[in-house]
């Protein structure tokens, strides 16, 4: 079920957009090209939060509501695991029509409390009510926050549903268009690029608790693209979420992408034991070498004086002495130095890059 919410279908990879957009950040070489994948999205997709939480809010509310409603005992278990089967397509399609009964009932037996208080505790204790309210009041409040969050996007994109925002997956066109993805989103649309301009190459999933990301192998090498650079490669890749996890330990699984004309989907494979916790050891001088290089940094003034100090938080995780993930790392710094000194990247006059543990400290000199 789960995977359904990441796996491209045919539409997807047939969509026009996608096509085009294969051809725009498509480049020469397989490393340019990569890290123009994860680059665009980095810069063109934002991280949708409501989203990536609100099915979850949503659905403990929906079960803490049904579970305090005036219906016998021996059926409450069944009518929500029903409502989760149905929420797991489309938790609105449950929740907008439960919102009116569920107002119904707080004012009839508000109305029945007011009368009898005794008869209406036996059918439904003051506590379940109270409860109950609160629930109701919640989901209520995440719509109201949703609906004013959302008109700028729905000025904007007059063919926006707000549904899409409780919906577990979304259609390759609707994140383009929207510009707003969550990490399935992310693996769907990476999948979908890929499949278009690597089309014999293999592609996986890989995926942990509450996060997927798409690999590609490249000479018997799976290198995986998540959101934003760099480029890692799996055992890197895997390193990096335990650290950011805090996990000493993660389960992870790799699904093969099989694609037919008329059908794509997944197989789990077997992988081997990959628990290396080794944070790697930078080649600073290599690294340091190619990011001048790229930023064609050739001053030879010794006078010059630290301007600026950027700490590049977990960037040393992801290194590895290889031709695909130093390019997209020296890609990522230098979007930094851009970021930072907005075109006026000719003002350095030399760059210094420490590592500090899991970081890299840049140094900037002018």
């Amino acid at each position: 079920m789960f995977k359904r919410q990441f796996l491209p279908s045919v539409e997807d990879i047939e969509n026009k957009e996608i096509k085009n957009l294969s051809q725009r950040i498509k480049k020469e070489t397989i490393k340019e090209t990569l890290t123009n994948i994860v680059e665009w999205q980095e810069r063109n997709l934002r991280y949708w939060y409501d989203r990536a939480y609100m099915f979850g809010l949503l659905a403990i509310f929906l079960i803490v509501s049904v579970w305090f409603l005036p219906i016998p005992e021996n059926i409450k278990g069944i009518v929500i695991s029903v409502f989760i089967m149905i929420a797991l397509f489309d938790i609105s399609s449950v929740i907008i029509p439960l919102l009116p009964f569920i107002a119904f009932i707080i004012f009839l037996f508000t109305i029945i409390f007011s009368i009898d208080f005794n008869i209406a505790n036996k059918v439904l204790p003051i506590s379940h009510l109270v409860l109950l309210s609160i629930s109701f009041g919640a989901m209520i409040s995440l719509f109201l926050y949703l609906i004013i969050k959302h008109r700028s996007i729905k000025s904007s994109i007059p063919e926006f549903k707000l549904g899409d925002a409780f919906k577990l997956g979304l259609s390759v066109d609707k994140i383009l268009k929207y510009r707003l993805a969550i990490c399935r989103d992310y693996a769907k649309l990476t999948a979908s690029l890929l499949m278009n301009i690597y089309p014999k190459n293999k592609l996986y999933f890989i995926t942990i608790p509450r996060h997927v990301a798409t690999g590609i192998e490249i000479n018997d090498r799976i290198y995986v693209l998540d959101q934003r650079l760099p480029v890692f490669t799996l055992e890197k890749w895997l390193i990096f979420w335990k650290e950011k996890l805090r996990k000493k330990k993660l389960k992870a699984d790799i699904l093969k992408i099989i694609s037919s004309q008329k059908n794509i989907k997944t197989k789990k494979i077997d992988t081997k034991k990959l628990d290396t916790t080794e944070i790697p050891k930078v080649d600073i001088e290599n690294l340091t070498n190619k990011l001048i290089s790229s930023l064609m940094i050739n001053k030879i003034s010794k006078k010059y004086e630290e301007t600026l100090k950027i700490p590049l938080k977990n960037y040393a995780v992801p290194y590895d002495k290889d031709e695909m993930v130093e390019f997209s790392l020296v890609r990522a710094i230098k979007n930094k130095l851009e970021d930072e000194f907005c075109g006026n990247i000719n003002e350095i006059s030399k760059i210094e890059i420490v590592q500090d543990k899991k970081d890299l400290i840049l140094k900037i000199y002018t």
